[in-house]
């Protein structure tokens, strides 16, 4: 232990409470039966509790001290238990003084996930932006500050409990963004654990079944010319090609006239690169139906910046920027919602006016079915998994697929 003291105090509150500096000089009171445990008194009467201890590093003995707290907020009591904890830890070979400097410069929660933002280019950046979104909402308030290795799966299962009350979605949400970030910092060794390991899902959500039969895309599709329906032309192209090519409706909707090629030919490609993929490894080769280069050519003349279908400026508020320099994703979502929702209206009418009618409902119908649609028409007529996983632009299944197969396989896929 480091020299001891020429003044003494006996343990308790009042005699504590009492203590003053000597000579108008900092002094330094032993506490009687409590080794280590120190109280600091200041000239100016402000006093602390602080745990002095010595530290063997290697031949060297540091001689080491630990602030508990000010006299004015802390009691003896507290200052002992805190004392005792610290002297156990001593003996048991920790230097509370490191760990705290080690803590103090730890990447928090917070950060981590803002490191992660920055770096990660294997994820979707509208995922980490949703991601991003959840977190400050609910769980950086309370742990957004602690550093990302202390926290335990025992505080996140409470925040997540707390979120759960207000929204199930939201607390699954926060799992997923929790859960994928520690697996970032594990992978970039900026955490040693996952605490998120066994806490499990609050809910999982149910695959989507739905799948558009012929007729109903056949109706979808023709759809979209009615009048009532208000579509543009660029947003009806969009819905047809991701009928068409299977592309996600972010994919279609930031297609580039310099990822298209041979429009008019009889092979016309459509190149994605990696980096506008959900799955950002590899590239996404489109062979494209002479129905789709069709559609492309119909529309690419009103291209702007490089942009098949530009954001239309005229819906923004004056001199605002548009989020995209094309249409979003999002409103061809709230078109095909609106369409589905039109179309279910008709079919209800005919059900009313025709007897024995069996009406369709479109009203559960989104674009990303269009996916789905592709898949299941491309399996029921004896294409293999690894062609519908080309067009999805799925990983690759194995060492094989993921390391050693590159092929584009683009008859097939044509």
């Amino acid at each position: 232990m480091a020299g001891k003291p020429t003044k003494v105090l006996p343990p308790n509150q009042q005699a504590i409470r009492a203590a003053k500096a000597i000579n108008d000089r900092q002094t330094e009171y032993a506490i009687t039966g409590q080794r280590g445990l120190k109280l600091l008194v200041m000239p100016s009467g402000s006093a602390a509790f602080v745990f002095r201890y010595d530290y063997h590093h290697g031949l060297k003995r540091l001689q080491r001290k630990v602030t508990i707290g000010n006299r004015d907020a802390t009691d003896f009591g507290t200052a002992k238990r805190k004392a005792d904890e610290l002297r156990r830890a001593v003996e048991n070979g920790a230097d509370p003084v490191s760990d705290a400097q080690q803590r103090a410069t730890a990447m928090t929660l917070r950060q981590l996930f803002a490191d992660r933002r920055a770096k990660d280019e294997r994820r979707v950046g509208s995922t980490l932006a949703d991601y991003e979104k959840v977190l400050q909402r609910d769980v950086f308030p309370e742990l957004g500050d602690i550093p990302a290795g202390e926290i335990s799966p025992d505080a996140l299962a409470r925040v997540l409990s707390a979120v759960e009350e207000r929204s199930i979605h939201s607390a699954h949400r926060a799992r997923s963004a929790l859960g994928s970030t520690y697996r970032w910092g594990l992978r970039k060794r900026l955490v040693k654990v996952n605490p998120c390991v066994g806490l499990g899902f609050t809910a999982k959500s149910k695959p989507r079944t739905r799948v558009p039969k012929d007729v109903e895309l056949h109706v979808v599709w023709n759809g979209m010319d009615h009048p009532k329906a208000a579509m543009s032309v660029a947003v009806k192209a969009i819905v047809r090609l991701a009928i068409l090519t299977g592309q996600r409706r972010s994919e279609v909707t930031g297609m580039r006239i310099s990822e298209l090629s041979g429009l008019e030919t009889d092979k016309p490609r459509w190149l994605i690169p990696g980096e506008r993929m959900k799955r950002k490894d590899r590239d996404q080769l489109v062979p494209l139906s002479r129905q789709a280069a069709a559609i492309i050519s119909s529309v690419i003349e009103h291209a702007e910046n490089g942009c098949v279908f530009p954001a239309d400026r005229g819906r923004v508020a004056f001199g605002v920027t548009p989020r995209l320099p094309h249409i979003h994703p999002e409103s061809i979502s709230r078109a095909m919602g609106r369409l589905c929702d039109l179309l279910s209206d008709i079919e209800a009418k005919k059900a009313q006016d025709l007897p024995n009618y069996q009406a369709l409902d479109y009203s559960h119908i989104v674009i990303h079915d269009m996916r789905k649609a592709v898949a299941t028409w491309l399996r029921e007529n004896n294409f293999g998994s690894d062609v519908v996983d080309l067009i999805l632009h799925h990983s690759p299944r194995g060492v094989t697929g993921s390391h050693y197969d590159f092929a584009k396989l683009e008859g097939p896929v044509r």
